[in-house]
């Protein structure tokens, strides 16, 4: 599952240890970071409205920035 509020995505359910990657729909990565305790929180430059793609190992999902 993931979240977003306030630019700052929260990743549920990630293996621990898996990286995460955040892009704008340009390809620019815009934030990071390695799951733990089955999650994973990532902050962005995006605003909100924005769309952002979360790269979950090789698995793309596109997510609305709130």
């Amino acid at each position: 599952m993931i979240q977003s509020e306030g630019g700052m995505l929260t990743i549920q359910g990630a293996d621990d240890g898996t990286p995460i990657g955040v892009y704008s729909v340009n390809g620019t990565q815009v934030g990071s970071a390695v799951s733990s305790n089955g999650q994973a929180t990532v902050s962005t430059t995006l605003q909100s409205g924005s769309v952002a793609i979360v790269r979950i190992r090789d698995r793309g999902i596109k997510v609305v920035v709130r």
